[in-house]
């Protein structure tokens, strides 16, 4: 941090993504209570799709909203509309802004909606109706920012058609460029885990270094 302020630049923030059901996790509440003492830089966003698994929100916790756990931590907690394309920039943004001045996390929990199934093997149709899916696909947020858009006279459909094809070729060459690099090197495991302030523990001081003594995995098998 203190060196991208010397060189001008704007210190790193992180993001954090998980679902509703991981509230409810005992990682949840681990990472929760370290952010809290370590305050890290990071933007933990829960995406409440109402749905874990097969399992329905209220099932999975008695907390409403879900973003008032963030203040048993001694966290900032939000709740955001997550079909809100602005309302999401907006709220991340701020959060990341805070975390950048040094003011620690927030969590953030956005409200939408899990269209499709869970998984390839999941069959949402035995557990939820279709009348609650048609409900939540008229507030889809990609629909409702381009209704938003053109009623600004700021999308039309050859304009549309344009910013499609440009991020369909942007999406392609991220992924051609990602599937090009190499595996990470393995002691990296543990960087960007604590602050500056707060040096690693002897523990996660030593396992980068049997990490790195270890031979390498055989080409094609994880482990790199």
């Amino acid at each position: 941090k203190r060196r991208a302020k010397k060189e001008g630049r704007t210190p790193n923030g992180m993001i954090a993504f998980l679902g509703d059901g991981a509230t409810s996790q005992p990682d949840f509440h681990a990472a929760m209570t370290f952010a809290a003492i370590e305050k890290p830089p990071v933007v933990i966003v829960c995406q409440n799709n109402h749905w874990s698994i097969s399992v329905p929100t209220a099932k999975k916790s008695a907390s409403k909203p879900l973003a008032i756990k963030a203040h048993a931590y001694g966290i900032r907690g939000q709740r955001v509309d997550g079909n809100d394309v602005l309302a999401c920039y907006r709220a991340v943004k701020e959060a990341f802004d805070l975390a950048r001045r040094g003011e620690g996390p927030t969590f953030l929990e956005h409200v939408t909606y899990r269209m499709g199934p869970h998984s390839s093997s999941d069959d949402p149709t035995r557990y939820r109706s279709n009348d609650e899916v048609a409900a939540w696909a008229k507030r889809a947020p990609i629909a409702r920012f381009a209704r938003y858009l053109r009623r600004a006279d700021i999308l039309d459909d050859a304009g549309q058609a344009r910013l499609e094809a440009r991020l369909e070729q942007e999406f392609e060459a991220a992924i051609a460029a990602i599937e090009e690099l190499p595996p990470p090197e393995r002691g990296t495991l543990v960087e960007d885990v604590y602050t500056p302030a707060a040096p690693l523990p002897w523990p996660l001081r030593e396992q980068p270094a049997l990490l790195r003594s270890l031979p390498a995995a055989a080409s094609g098998h994880a482990g790199h």
